[in-house]
């Protein structure tokens, strides 16, 4: 899995990607994926960066241009197979250590191939996420004001029974819109919600519903103007199609 993140230049970007070359020199269940970045610019790719040795090995990643550089949220893998989310980020020429986005302490011996999402507009930053901690499964974000140098403590999003596949976006007035898969008996809904800079939330609307089976993948969500997001999905069936909306949040 790969995240791309346009660069300064227009024919430059960013890529991270998960690598599984590690995996041919270890055992089963010892790990092996790694997350690495390169940038692509007008002599072609630049040198590899190793940013985490091991991490979950299915879990999208997701990616932005911070304040001082790229920054990385994914799903991380350490000691006794906890997968919480972590962060790292460009500062300067060195990339920093991985940092918890929360300390959910969630243990899975397995990958959930459920990643973050993370969005960034000036000083403002938002990560979104779902964890499956304590056997009680959630959806949160957290919020900066200083370009992901601090966050606050998350906020919880869903309405109790997620079952996450989280995408965000940062709207114009500096709020957050976060959308995700609310189970519904049977079925998926569509959920969005915004949550304000002030870490206060709005009521959740319901976009559609669809598949709660792995196959309806992730929605997606793009700002359009004030507090209108289009928001895309996969409705499975045969044919599967792809839906959209255009939706105004309260």
């Amino acid at each position: 899995m790969a995240t791309l993140v346009p660069g300064d230049d227009a024919l430059a970007f960013g890529i991270c990607w998960l690598d599984g070359r590690a995996g041919a020199h270890s055992d089963y269940g010892e790990g092996g994926t790694g997350l690495y970045w390169a940038e692509w610019g007008e002599d072609g790719f630049g040198p590899e960066s190793l940013l985490d040795a091991r991490v979950c090995d299915c879990c999208k990643t997701s990616a932005v241009r911070g304040r001082t550089g790229p920054m990385v949220a994914y799903r991380d893998r350490a000691d006794a197979e906890r997968r919480d989310i972590a962060i790292v980020s460009l500062d300067g020429a060195a990339w920093t250590a991985p940092q918890p986005v929360h300390v959910d302490g969630w243990t899975i011996s397995a990958c959930p191939t459920n990643g973050p999402s993370i969005a960034a507009q000036g000083d403002r930053l938002a990560v979104a996420w779902f964890t499956g901690a304590h056997e009680k499964p959630s959806v949160w974000v957290a919020l900066s004001a200083d370009g992901g140098t601090t966050l606050t403590p998350p906020v919880r999003v869903d309405g109790g029974a997620p079952l996450g596949r989280v995408e965000a976006t940062m709207l114009s007035d500096g709020s957050t819109a976060i959308v995700w898969l609310e189970r519904k008996r049977s079925r998926a809904e569509v959920r969005v919600r915004r949550i304000g800079p002030d870490g206060v939330l709005a009521p959740p609307v319901v976009v559609a519903t669809t598949s709660p089976a792995r196959a309806s993948g992730y929605p997606s969500i793009a700002p359009d103007s004030g507090k209108d997001v289009l928001v895309a999905w996969t409705e499975t069936g045969s044919p599967g199609r792809v839906r959209a909306a255009l939706v105004t949040l309260p």
